[in-house]
């Protein structure tokens, strides 16, 4: 710190009366002329629409039936059904199934040696305990009715965590997928 200080000093002893002087420029004389400028049309757009008539509640026969509607009030039973609702909605969202347990079925040596590939769309029942009870083909590509078979025992066997409505357990069904490749 004391060397910096000191090469400062020594700069101002030796150029002591320095003069800043800006260049001088010769100033530009500018020069603005008008044309002729084309009159602009001013674009008019069509004014907007009139607000929709919203029907309220009116006991005024002059007003036209179709431009009100009859005051409704609820009842208590309506409101009872409902009392399980979210926010007062009435609606009750329903959790889909969960797969816990999956079984892999297993190929069919007759249809494996033949080369049979393709997919089986299965239509699973799940009830309140998690359990397949029922199992429908929607679709058999295979067009083996010994790999559909197999399918549908797999199927059977996996356990699922069950659809939930509110708080409850809830029987539901639940489409499946299953392939049939050989890996080679």
């Amino acid at each position: 710190m004391i060397i910096s200080i000191m090469m400062i000093l020594i700069v101002l002893h030796l150029f002591p009366t320095f003069k800043f002087q800006r260049p001088i420029t010769e100033s530009l004389q500018i020069t603005i002329e008008i044309e002729d400028i084309p009159v602009t049309r001013q674009i008019r757009f069509n004014p907007p629409p009139s607000r929709p008539v919203v029907p309220i509640p009116s006991e005024d026969e002059s007003i036209p039936t179709d431009e009100t509607i009859v005051a409704f009030e609820q009842s208590s039973q309506f409101n009872s059904i409902f009392d399980n609702g979210i926010s007062g909605f009435g609606i009750i969202p329903t959790l889909p199934a969960r797969l816990l347990k999956e079984v892999i079925p297993e190929y069919p040596q007759e249809d494996y040696r033949r080369g049979v590939t393709g997919i089986i769309k299965l239509h699973v029942h799940i009830n309140e305990n998690g359990d397949v009870t029922e199992v429908v083909v929607l679709e058999n590509t295979t067009k083996s009715e010994l790999c559909a078979e197999a399918a549908k025992l797999a199927a059977l066997k996996c356990k699922y965590q069950p659809a939930r409505r509110g708080k409850e357990y809830v029987s539901s069904w639940m489409s499946r997928v299953i392939k049939f490749e050989i890996d080679r």
